[in-house]
């Protein structure tokens, strides 16, 4: 049973007790021990306001997140991804790389094969360019950056980063910004 217990200057600690009763008909005895759990209690309140927050920033957010559990070869995307691309995302890491990559632009796959393996073989961090195609066909300019985390043995252990969408930076190419923002009625949307 965990619980917090009062001390004398007006703190709590929490507290894990267990107990036990030991004994025959002439006599019993009661051995209680106690635990000062108020560090770990402490370290799961940090951590659970950590990962809220986190999850704020996720949120608020109009980039894709995204994190690669190198050792189970697992992707999960932040929710945002179904809203940019109208398809939710779908990785399997068994699969050939022209079958996991096939929402790419052909002439990324290669290139994307690249930063997926720099990442796996733990290069720090990586950007890379390339064109994701949506639910409606049309391929979108994203910059996926990538930054590996590792182990206390310093085995890379994920990938974590953002995708972002620079599709205006790329096929507009900078011309927004010289007419004001405004498109020009020839240049489709």
């Amino acid at each position: 049973m965990s619980y917090r217990v009062l001390y004398k200057d007006g703190s709590y600690k929490w507290t894990a007790s267990s107990a036990q009763l030991f004994g025959d008909e002439r006599e019993e005895r009661f051995f209680c021990i106690f635990l000062d759990l108020t560090e770990v209690r402490d370290a799961q309140e940090k951590l659970r306001l950590s990962l809220e927050h986190l999850e704020i920033i996720m949120n608020q957010s109009s980039d894709i997140i995204f994190e690669w559990d190198l050792a189970a070869d697992v992707i999960s995307f932040s929710p945002n991804w179904l809203d940019k691309f109208g398809y939710a995302p779908n990785y399997n890491g068994n699969l050939q790389k022209e079958e996991i990559l096939h929402h790419f632009n052909p002439d990324d796959i290669e290139p994307m094969a690249a930063f997926m393996e720099a990442a796996r073989n733990g290069v720090a961090n990586s950007v890379i360019d390339v064109r994701i195609r949506n639910s409606k066909g049309r391929y979108i300019w994203c910059r996926i950056r990538a930054t590996t985390q590792y182990s206390i043995e310093n085995t890379p252990l994920r990938a974590v980063g953002t995708i972002s969408d620079i599709d205006e930076e790329k096929t507009d190419g900078g011309r927004s910004a010289q007419t004001g923002g405004v498109r020009r009625p020839d240049r489709p949307v």
